[in-house]
């Protein structure tokens, strides 16, 4: 089975409301960036736990709020 948006958010409510475009282009850059040699039958995994990291880390590196807004920075 292949990872869509609609089945990331069904296993990841969290990103309900981030728009699907967005968690397309987070989908297929998993997907570049995994190896299936890797991690054979558990390929859609490794894709969507990737994809859950990048539509997670912020700009700069900081942790975003999934709403879309970042984190305040703490001083």
């Amino acid at each position: 089975m292949t990872v869509t948006a609609a089945s990331l958010k069904a296993r990841w409510s969290e990103f309900t409301p981030t728009d699907d475009a967005v968690v397309t282009a987070a989908i297929a850059e998993a997907t570049r960036r995994t190896d299936v040699r890797v991690f054979g039958d558990r390929f859609d995994d490794a894709v969507g736990l990737r994809a859950c990291h990048l539509l997670s880390a912020g700009a700069f590196g900081q942790q975003a709020v999934l709403c879309g807004q970042l984190l305040p920075l703490r001083a």
